[in-house]
């Protein structure tokens, strides 16, 4: 067992993979807030949620969506005009550690991308929310009722133009499944592909349906994202860092400054402004939904 080790190649990135998560989860700091800070360090240490470089976060993010979706798209690729005699594949021992120790090392390596890009994903939802589009695109994955986004929307407008027995049937279960009904549909055809290629004794077709899996799969941890939100908290802190009736580039002196404590914070309106009365007066509520990796507490009533 310990030659197969040594010998697969995938054993030393996995190492180092391990290595580097284990680093960062050390020197991690997110997500800055901590439960035992006091009232001044609290509103001291939102300041990391507040974007200085704009372009900057958004490239990081694109940047983090590319680099989740790269080793399935490189797999893919690897692949291109392949196609595999399944009873020529010879499983043994060699072959299943090969398996295990890919996933550990694709496993990993998201991992290590959350630690290190998720606080800019963060970041940027709580900036974005300043627009109005972005904001009714993340409030509509975060309904109680069934309901996955403007392509929903689209749906529904055009359901207008139909009588109104097909709209309260067909229709309205397509617009309040759509997302599911695309996600079982490519399960559906990548298990047809599967017996396709098993009637064919040869792995081929399965492999491109798996790709727009993988895809449909990232699109989906998206709308969890998304779902999972608090949006009095996030309207809150959007406020704060970018409507505040003073500019926010000034509260962060007034924040740092020696000379501000928290008394003078709290009473008096042109240091912090009114949204950072606000953030002060929800310090409870901001904390906790912080603390749990930004996931609102409403999120669990309805798992």
């Amino acid at each position: 067992m310990f030659n197969l080790l040594i010998t697969n190649p995938y054993f030393y990135t996995l190492i180092i993979l391990f290595l580097i998560h284990y680093i960062l989860n050390k020197l991690d700091k997110f997500p800055y807030v901590k439960e035992q800070y006091s009232t001044e360090e609290y509103i001291q240490k939102l300041d990391n949620y507040y974007i200085n470089n704009k372009p900057y976060t958004f490239f990081i993010v694109i940047f983090y969506f590319c680099l989740a979706v790269l080793p399935f798209i490189l797999l893919r690729i690897m692949s291109l005009g392949i196609s595999t005699d399944i009873f020529s594949i010879n499983i043994t021992k060699g072959t299943i550690m090969y398996i295990i120790i890919l996933v550990l090392n694709i496993s990993y390596y998201l991992r290590i991308l959350t630690i290190i890009f998720y606080p800019y994903a963060v970041r940027l939802h709580i900036y974005l929310r300043i627009y109005t589009w972005y904001a009714k695109f993340a409030d509509n994955h975060q309904q109680t009722t069934p309901n996955y986004g403007y392509l929903s929307k689209i749906i529904g407008k055009v359901t207008i133009l139909f009588d109104k027995w097909f709209v309260k049937t067909i229709i309205r279960y397509i617009e309040f499944n759509i997302n599911k009904m695309l996600y079982d549909v490519l399960y559906s055809c990548l298990f047809f592909c599967f017996i396709h290629d098993m009637y064919h004794q040869k792995l081929y077709v399965s492999l491109f349906v798996g790709v727009f899996l993988v895809i449909n799969i990232f699109m989906r941890k998206i709308s969890y994202f998304l779902r999972i939100k608090d949006t009095e908290c996030d309207n809150i802190l959007t406020a704060y860092f970018y409507k505040n009736d003073i500019p926010y580039k000034e509260v962060r002196k007034n924040i740092f400054a020696k000379s501000y404590k928290i008394p003078i914070m709290l009473y008096n309106k042109n240091v912090i402004g009114e949204q950072g009365n606000m953030v002060l007066s929800k310090e409870d509520s901001i904390t906790t939904y912080i603390l749990d990796g930004f996931k609102s507490i409403h999120f669990y009533d309805h798992v």
